[in-house]
């Protein structure tokens, strides 16, 4: 389990047009508002300052997401693979075998940080948070490219692990200061993002026109509440009466859903990459399953071989198609 990150689920962007283009239409509407005052054709429903202010905050919110969704996992992933052969109080010893750097490379996200500090709304401490998790990303980022190329061209056959054993304490506080930037950053655009998805259902709710995306939206927050009680180290810190009821409430999601999409062939038509949403919520919802039964017949997953992600049963094989769950969701585009 350690190193795995769960994947955030934009609360506007993709699910809906994206920002920049639901920006676009709340200002077309605001026009046709206006327009209608002046008894002009073309009137609409003004749209509310409440959206245009979300609107904003979920496209500032996207390139934030963007890193944690992948960067995060990239620096959390070149961690586990080094402490795969490496101890991480002692460094190298010189007698290991192999030992593997992942070089990061976070030149898009870095990007997209920059981009997103400077849209609005302006909000200090966010911005001071995504500075500090862009400044020891890069940090870290380098001492990656270096101990990469050391170990990729086997430079300590020719040293003896001297200049491993140098870069082992600057790499480790390097990431010890980026997983402490990155946990005050990650706390606050998850609540700000969860407050976005909670407005979000309740608009879409009381939408007549927006009952797929309420249903697909209502699914995946059922199924973030669910993941949350698989973040355990081993089986017999699993909550079983906790799961069993989310499991059984993100159950009633999915197959309210799937019914809803079979009963309106013509709706779920528009929704672009909808098949391969739905295989994955069929994907997770197997894997928690496995999970709670694993617990109930008390089968633990310490002693199994293999990628835990492959493992039946197995927490992180929750998260992962989780993870799955979400970049899917993330990818539907909804036409008119």
């Amino acid at each position: 389990m350690k190193g795995m990150v769960i994947s955030v689920a934009l609360a506007l962007g993709a699910l809906s047009l994206g920002s920049c283009k639901m920006l676009s239409q709340l200002k077309k509407s605001g026009e046709a508002a206006t327009k209608a005052a002046e008894g002009k054709p073309g009137a609409a429903a003004p749209a509310s300052s409440a959206d245009e202010k979300d609107a904003q905050l979920s496209e500032k919110l996207e390139g934030y997401i963007y890193c944690m969704n992948y960067e995060t996992r990239s620096v959390y992933r070149m961690k586990d693979g080094y402490l795969r052969d490496v101890d991480a109080t002692k460094g190298p010893t010189g007698k290991e075998r192999n030992v593997y750097v992942t070089a990061l490379t976070p030149e898009p996200c870095l990007k997209r940080i920059d981009e997103s500090k400077a849209k609005p709304p302006a909000m200090a401490d966010l911005e001071t948070a995504a500075q500090k998790y862009e400044t020891t990303l890069g940090a870290l980022a380098k001492l990656t490219r270096t101990a990469h190329d050391y170990y990729d061209q086997k430079n300590f056959k020719d040293d003896k692990f001297a200049q491993g054993i140098a870069m082992h304490r600057p790499l480790m506080s390097a990431l010890d200061d980026f997983e402490k930037a990155d946990k005050a950053f990650e706390d606050m655009v998850t609540t700000l993002n969860d407050g976005l998805q909670q407005r979000r259902l309740a608009r879409l709710k009381d939408d007549p026109k927006a009952q797929l995306e309420y249903q697909i939206a209502k699914s995946v927050d059922e199924a973030k509440k669910l993941v949350h009680f698989a973040e355990i180290e081993s089986l017999a810190k699993l909550d079983a009466a906790a799961f069993q009821t989310a499991l059984g409430q993100y159950e009633q999601t999915y197959q309210t859903l799937n019914a809803y999409i079979d009963a309106h062939p013509a709706e779920a038509d528009k929704v672009l990459m909808l098949s391969i949403f739905r295989s994955a919520s069929s994907d997770y919802l197997k894997a928690a399953k496995e999970l709670i039964r694993r617990k109930r017949d008390n089968k633990d997953f310490s002693r199994e071989f293999g990628s835990p992600e492959h493992i039946d049963g197995h927490p992180a094989q929750v998260l992962s198609k989780y993870n799955d769950l979400v970049n899917r969701s993330n990818g539907l585009q909804f036409r008119q």
